[in-house]
């Protein structure tokens, strides 16, 4: 694990534990927005050590499918996942009238952590 991923999982943790509270005080819409952050921070981390770099959230996207999806070193699902949550994002930032339930933030949670635990374990300098 090089130090781009290392300081992007810092504070992906940080926004983790972030999420959390807002999502302990029934503030979804914001809690769904620090999820895909998470994953975001995640996947320029694990870019930047790579020698890989994306201006946009679009252009991260495109270039973590080529480097990691397609190379099969990080199972698809997780491509799925950034998607889903990036979307997510976008209707709880700009669409007003956007409700997110407590079960589906949950499922972005979970999602997220799996990611989280993904990255630390297939990262690692262990691993």
């Amino acid at each position: 694990m090089g130090k781009a991923l290392q300081d992007a999982l810092v504070q992906a943790i940080e926004g983790r534990e972030d999420a959390q509270i807002l999502f302990d005080n029934g503030r979804y819409r914001a809690a769904v927005n620090r999820l895909y952050y998470v994953f975001f921070w995640l996947v320029r981390g694990l870019l930047t050590d790579e020698g890989i770099f994306a201006k946009k959230h679009s252009g991260a996207q495109i270039k973590f499918a080529e480097y990691f999806i397609k190379t099969e070193r990080i199972p698809k699902l997780y491509y799925d996942y950034l998607v889903e949550l990036f979307e997510s994002r976008m209707d709880a930032d700009y669409d007003f009238d956007e409700v997110f339930i407590e079960s589906e933030v949950v499922a972005f949670i979970e999602k997220t952590d799996e990611f989280i635990d993904f990255v630390k374990t297939n990262f690692s300098p262990d691993a």
